[in-house]
């Protein structure tokens, strides 16, 4: 299973970020039938443990069903190393930068990839996922190290100071792998390190690589950093972890979040990266990410470089519905 790209029309995904606690729809069948006459024929959802729960605040099942009804294909996005409770329920999962700070990086509480137990109760959770809502599609949101990328400059990546992981876990399981020098007792010396790089990736692409191995057939969709021309991509599998070529070979869609909030990331840079990448990578299979604004709605959706598309979010859309176009 990899990256292919899907040209019929039929199987353009015109997607939408749902989170019902921000939208101004009240029930299942209000909101799947407004994001149905919206034009859009994908949501994507995050799926959290309480929103499976009985006690859930909005019905999850029911909406699955109504979008069923309007032939809308519904997406689980699973929040893989975002984990805001388990980072505030076990400390010493925490990822930690290379000072050995574990204070998150604004909201960003993130669990260091290297946990095994974190890693066990994220492959349940997404099983029980499969078992449950049979989604038609899975996306992978936060399959990277910690990094707050929205305030970096797509030019000035050399400048993001804090780096990942140097949790004991991460460590240990280095040292192991490659036969550091166990006299070392502190951070290993030769670290960052192209070793240190191939072992970071492989926390990342090892753990999509078992959730492929679970949700066989379904496509798989991974959300990765708007890092796309050829020297942003050092720091895209350094920094972030996130080895396209890697993660291609498990993949079905690999989905930039090209936001136009991020520094230098306008609709002709955007135009840029994504040719520049498409050129290099030409089995990868895109499906953009973009914030919902006038501009990039009106220039850059309807362009016959995109073969589809995902917008964050629906509360933005709802307010502007005469953009969309069935």
């Amino acid at each position: 299973m990899g990256c292919q790209q899907n040209t019929h029309a039929d199987s353009i995904i015109k997607g939408i970020k749902f989170y019902p606690e921000h939208s101004r729809c009240a029930d299942a069948e209000t909101c799947a039938r407004s994001i149905h006459e919206a034009g859009f024929n994908s949501v994507f959802m995050p799926v959290l443990e309480k929103d499976l729960s009985d006690a859930a605040e909005f019905d999850l099942y029911a909406f699955r069903h109504e979008l069923q009804k309007r032939d809308i294909r519904f997406t689980a996005v699973v929040q893989v190393f975002y984990d805001p409770v388990k980072w505030d329920e076990h400390p010493e999962w925490r990822a930690l930068d290379q000072n050995r700070d574990d204070s998150p990086q604004s909201w960003q509480k993130m669990i260091s990839p290297a946990c095994v137990d974190f890693r066990k109760l994220k492959l349940d959770h997404i099983n029980r996922i499969i078992r449950e809502l049979n989604p038609d599609m899975l996306a992978l949101d936060f399959i990277r190290y910690p990094v707050f990328w929205e305030n970096v400059h797509v030019d000035s990546l050399h400048t993001i100071t804090r780096r990942y992981d140097y949790n004991s876990l991460s460590i240990s399981m280095f040292k192991n792998s490659f036969k550091v020098g166990s006299h070392l007792s502190g951070l290993p010396e030769n670290l960052p390190s192209p070793e240190w790089e191939s072992f970071k990736t492989h926390q990342i692409t090892s753990f999509v690589r078992d959730v492929r191995a679970q949700v066989k057939d379904i496509p798989l969709i991974l959300h990765i950093l708007p890092w796309l021309e050829k020297e942003q991509e050092y720091y895209l599998t350094s920094t972030a972890g996130q080895d396209v070529d890697s993660l291609a070979l498990y993949a079905d869609f690999l989905s930039p979040m090209l936001y136009p909030m991020v520094p230098g990331l306008s609709p002709e840079r955007i135009r840029k990266m994504v040719m520049d990448f498409t050129t290099r990578h030409p089995d990868i299979y895109l499906l953009p990410s973009f914030h919902f604004s006038d501009t990039l709605s009106q220039s850059l959706l309807k362009e016959d470089i995109f073969n589809g598309h995902v917008l964050f979010h629906w509360e933005l859309a709802e307010k502007s519905q005469g953009l969309f176009f069935k």
